[in-house]
């Protein structure tokens, strides 16, 4: 009996959100969506670079399959000051890095040109104490 009340429940938020909902216009009003046939490749002449840092390989894993789905170029940033291999070894550093918005150098940096070329840039980061690596708000900071 329990099971016959709990599936009506999950109804409640969804028909909650759509009673609340403030677009009124009615499904076949609405304009056409401009996203491409395939929402996988990008379309036109856009460029798409992933720049991540990863300590460990998570996050350059996550990196490597987003420039499979995308064909993007893939840049890792790597700090001029490497961290340890297992990032809790260097916690007390990336503590200060974090807790006093340091900013650690970049050994790689690219050119401000080669960057502008990119229409699209996906930057991927490990969190540390709550934020992304302190190495890649700097790689954020060099470029406008």
């Amino acid at each position: 009996m329990r099971k016959l009340f709990f599936i009506p429940f999950l109804f409640l938020p969804l028909t909650t959100m759509a009673a609340c909902s403030s677009d009124d216009t009615p499904a076949s009003q609405t304009e056409q969506s401009t996203t491409p046939d395939d929402p996988d490749n990008p379309s036109g002449n856009s460029k798409t670079l992933v720049a991540y840092f990863s300590a460990q390989g998570h996050t350059q894993a996550v990196a490597e399959r987003i420039v499979e789905l995308t064909n993007a170029d893939i840049y890792r940033i790597e700090a001029a000051d490497p961290y340890a291999e297992n990032p809790y070894d260097d916690s007390d550093r990336i503590q200060n890095e974090a807790y006093n918005d340091l900013r650690p150098g970049v050994a790689n940096l690219p050119d401000k040109e080669i960057i502008a070329q990119y229409d699209t840039i996906f930057v991927g980061s490990p969190c540390w104490w709550h934020q992304p690596a302190m190495v890649v708000c700097t790689f954020l900071e060099a470029y406008d």
